[in-house]
């Protein structure tokens, strides 16, 4: 009997987990090619590819304010090969009744960049500010 457990332990030794990454990476883009958010996603894909050793691809996916890619990376596999350059889901969540997603489906990693947010109207509008604008 005793050498049942060494016979099974001598297999499993080699069977540990795999090491990160084994695969290529996609970045899923909620921008359309040729903008800031692409070119900076192109940038990060390079050097992760550089660092990490496997593929990195960069995939566009623009579409409603950014769903589109948010929810095929909501639905993606929950380990670690999809990722997604996108703006605050924030946004969309006040937006949208149901943008196919929630913020508990991300896991922030860090911030590329940032950049202003303004909402304008035409002057000859007779409101005053965002509370106004709203009613």
């Amino acid at each position: 009997m005793k050498w049942i457990g060494l016979v099974s332990f001598l297999f499993s030794v080699g069977v540990g987990a795999q090491s990160f990454p084994s695969k290529p990476v996609r970045i899923v883009v909620g921008y359309p090619p040729g903008g800031s958010g692409d070119f900076t996603t192109r940038l990060i894909a390079d050097e992760l590819q550089k660092n990490l050793g496997v593929s990195v691809i960069a995939e566009n996916k623009p579409g409603a304010g950014g769903n589109l890619a948010s929810v095929e990376v909501a639905k993606a596999a929950p380990d670690g090969y999809t990722l997604l350059n996108q703006w605050h889901h924030a946004i969309n969540l006040a937006l949208y009744k149901n943008p196919g997603y929630s913020e508990k489906d991300f896991l922030p990693i860090t911030k590329i960049a940032t950049g202003p947010t303004i909402v304008v109207v035409n002057p000859n509008v007779p409101i005053k500010d965002l509370k106004e604008l709203i009613a």
